[in-house]
């Protein structure tokens, strides 16, 4: 299998040492507002958990392309991939490991070079929503030291100074509505995000949900020029220029201290009870507080395309919940304010939280049993919801012995 830019940038950076801040190679941690001081071991613990879901999941797509196996074990691990592919991203197969059904989103997970395509790094880590404040794009664009950018005595607006990212504003990639300036009052830079977003970006509820993250790219180098009027020359053409900017993530602190999910991290929902098939318990309920960080990371790293601008297929939020996940694959999930049209499956692959529910159902099964007989008794989340490994199909576990494995 081709691996794909997302899972190569993700495993070079896992690979660094996570014991503390300075270790965690992939991030800048700026000083000031929002700065992750006091949040060093469980950075640490959410980088490993999300080195372990990367792990899992490129494990899980080799077996599909692969599709070799001599055990029972080696043939459950195989049919949990595929099923599991098909209930997250509405990827099907046949006996061959040939793509059957949406091999676009097959080819999104597997697609790139493998190189790092961000056009600045590390990236920005903010552990605080409070960060910095929103700026109307008729106001004066503040320079790196807080003070007025001014041009003969004339104040130069974010819009004149940004007029690329302006442009963009309504069609940029966003889940959170029209683009809008957010000045950073630890770096002295801009970021631009939704208008949804409140000034305090972890207080921000959508659709009665809390904000657990989020990332913000960056941008390019870029100039520009405007004309202003001299008192004595009449108008006068001005070059503008701004720095490249590296991308933005910020950790809420409801996620970092353990309050929203049962449990923090990967190792606290192994040594939690284990799950039966068919008990009913929803998939959404085992999911860690350290996934958030293997979410953002799937927004990171695929924002960026080799020549420097927004990939077409950057990974964004379409649903975070479970069962409109399910349907997002399955290609049934209603577009809002558009009852009348559905997602095409393909959204699945572009949507981070279907990457989240396949690692954490592939780590489940891979990572905790049930207390049985059957060695392969580990609840497998298909569908949101804790099966048996051969579920929907009762004679695969059975033509598999009679195959004589």
């Amino acid at each position: 299998m081709g691996t794909t830019s997302l899972w190569l940038i993700i495993g070079l950076m896992m690979s660094r040492s996570v014991s503390a801040l300075s270790n965690i190679g992939y991030f800048d941690f700026p000083t000031g507002a929002g700065e992750c001081t006091g949040n060093e071991d469980v950075l640490a613990d959410f980088m490993a958990d999300a080195k372990d879901l990367y792990d899992g999941m490129v494990a899980a797509m080799d077996l599909v392309s692969d599709a070799a196996f001599s055990t029972e074990e080696e043939y459950a691990d195989y049919y949990v991939a595929r099923q599991l592919l098909l209930g997250w991203f509405g990827i099907t197969f046949d006996d061959h490991s040939n793509v059957v059904d949406n091999a676009e989103s097959w080819e999104i997970l597997q697609d790139g070079d493998g190189d790092l395509t961000a056009p600045t790094y590390p990236a920005n880590l903010f552990c605080e929503g409070s960060m910095g404040n929103f700026f109307d794009w008729s106001a004066v664009a503040l320079d790196v030291d807080e003070n007025n950018i001014m041009v003969e005595d004339q104040g130069v607006s974010i819009e004149t100074l940004y007029p690329t990212i302006y442009a963009q504003r309504n069609s940029a990639s966003s889940s959170f509505g029209t683009i809008k300036p957010y000045y950073l009052s630890s770096m002295n830079r801009y970021i631009f995000m939704g208008n949804q977003i409140d000034q305090d970006i972890c207080a921000t509820t959508l659709n009665g949900g809390e904000m657990y993250g989020l990332t913000m790219p960056g941008y390019v180098a870029s100039e520009t020029t405007t004309t202003v009027t001299d008192a004595a020359e009449g108008p006068v053409e001005v070059e503008l220029t701004y720095d490249v900017m590296a991308d933005t993530v910020l950790i809420c602190p409801n996620i970092l201290t353990g309050t929203v999910f049962q449990y923090l991290t990967l190792a606290d929902m192994t040594a939690g009870t284990a799950i039966e098939p068919g008990s009913g318990t929803g998939l959404n309920t085992i999911v860690t507080s350290s996934s958030t960080m293997f979410h953002e990371l799937i927004h990171l790293t695929t924002t960026w395309t080799s020549d420097d601008s927004i990939n077409p297929h950057v990974v964004v939020d379409y649903t975070y919940d479970v069962g409109e996940a399910v349907q997002l694959a399955e290609g049934i999930l209603e577009i809002p304010n558009d009852p009348d049209e559905v997602y095409d499956a393909v959204y699945a692959a572009l949507n981070a939280q279907n990457y989240v529910f396949f690692a954490t159902a592939w780590y489940n099964w891979k990572n905790n049993p049930v207390s049985s007989d059957d060695e392969l008794s580990a609840a497998v989340f298909f569908a949101g919801l804790p099966e048996v490994w051969y579920w929907p199909i009762a004679s695969e576990k059975k033509a598999f012995k009679d195959a004589g494995f």
